[in-house]
């Protein structure tokens, strides 16, 4: 099994029933400034994106009830 870093999630789109999610990671550009490059994909069925979804939710509301997140922090910036 590999194990790839990503910083977030750049693209998601679905195509043929399978959802594809480009990963990113963020780095330093020419003007030392933080942009996202492309630095792999997930690819998964659209049940699998189901119980993804859920499992995320669990896992943010488990961290909200443990003090790790505030909800302020959730904000898009």
């Amino acid at each position: 099994m590999d194990t790839q870093y990503a910083d977030g999630i750049k693209n998601i789109f679905i195509n043929n029933g399978v959802v594809h999610f480009e990963l990113a990671t963020v780095i330093l550009n020419e003007k030392n400034e933080p942009v996202r490059q492309t630095s792999g994909s997930l690819i998964m069925s659209l049940n699998g994106l189901v119980n993804l979804h859920d499992q995320v939710n669990s896992i943010v509301k488990k961290m909200l009830a443990d003090g790790i997140l505030k909800p302020n922090e959730m904000e898009k910036t």
